[in-house]
């Protein structure tokens, strides 16, 4: 019994000591908690060796951790950078999201020669595969279609028969919308807006899509329908549509993702087109809309051998990851 006692005294006396230990200390609580993250991404330059989408980062190839502060040690192959050979820029999850600027410009400067005979981009194929924008709201106030090419998708949804829309204000944006109206017969906004509808107020915008992060909460729709692969920066893109679309604004997105290139032993890219993303990213992008409209491997893409989807969207407030 004294025993007992002696023991609940002594246990009493090293707590009273642990306590006074620990609040008198110096001490910094670590927080457990998940990093609050910005998903404007405005505060996170993910170590520089990567880019931030929606509050992740997206690292280099030869990187990773959450701000992209962990060398990975993949191995190399010696002599792809040199000659832009694009395995340099397979990430296992991410497919190619990034290219260099060099790479990149070949591409943009191939682009401009393709088009000289066209009179559309494949209309009847997107109109199909969004069914005719038959969920698409009427009014879509400010509008923008990021890389319009010399056609437009625009310019489809106007002239649909069955369906009215409203567009307040319309910009174009395309790398090569100056040389689209020099060279291109049949560019739908020669004359500075789309043909048959001048009374939409139209802005075009002749440079590279990831100089769009000038705007924040700029549009009411935005308009892009097989973009990325045309891009550098596909994550960088994709964040700056995130950012120029206000809340609850709509999405209109046709992409297609690449994991069965990745599956082969030999990756055989093209030259218009240098980025190759996997399903992982279009779905952390598209994961951040509520879905309106959402076909996947329509026909319009698998009877060309390809997977993806006609999306519609609106911008939903997601919590921080």
């Amino acid at each position: 019994m004294r025993v007992s006692r002696t023991v609940f005294v002594l246990l009493g006396v090293l707590t009273l000591l642990v306590a006074y230990w620990f609040f008198s200390s110096d001490w910094t609580i670590l927080d457990l908690t998940p990093t609050r993250r910005d998903l404007t991404c405005q505060h996170h330059d993910c170590s520089q060796r990567g880019t931030c989408l929606i509050g992740k980062c997206f690292c280099q190839v030869d990187y990773d951790g959450i701000d992209c502060e962990r060398i990975s040690y993949q191995p190399k192959r010696k002599s792809c950078l040199d000659n832009n050979d694009d395995t340099c820029f397979i990430h296992p999850i991410y497919g190619i999201g990034q290219v260099p600027a060099t790479r990149w410009k070949n591409a943009l400067q191939t682009e401009r020669s393709v088009w000289t005979t066209q009179s559309n981009d494949r209309w009847n194929d997107h109109l199909a595969g969004f069914d005719n924008y038959k969920t698409l709201p009427n009014d879509l106030g400010e509008m923008i279609e990021m890389g319009c090419g010399p056609f437009t998708q625009t310019l489809s949804i106007l002239r649909l028969p069955n369906k009215k829309v409203n567009i307040t204000k319309l910009t174009l944006w395309d790398p090569n919308a100056n040389d689209y109206i020099k060279r291109v017969t049949y560019c739908s906004y020669k004359n500075g807006s789309l043909k048959g509808f001048s009374s939409i107020p139209t802005t075009i915008v002749s440079a590279p899509s990831e100089d769009m992060n000038i705007y924040l909460n700029a549009f009411d729709t935005i308009l892009m329908i097989n973009v990325l692969e045309h891009v550098q920066n596909a994550f960088q893109i994709l964040q700056n549509l995130y950012n120029s679309l206000r809340p609850n604004g709509i999405l209109i997105f046709g992409e297609r993702w690449w994991d069965y290139m990745f599956n082969t032993a030999k990756y055989d890219g093209h030259v218009l087109h240098p980025i190759h993303i996997k399903f992982y990213v279009w779905k952390w992008f598209t994961d951040h809309f509520e879905p309106i409209y959402d076909a996947r491997n329509h026909q319009s893409y698998s009877k060309y051998g390809h997977n993806g989807s006609y999306f519609i969207g609106r911008k939903r407030k997601v919590k921080f990851v």
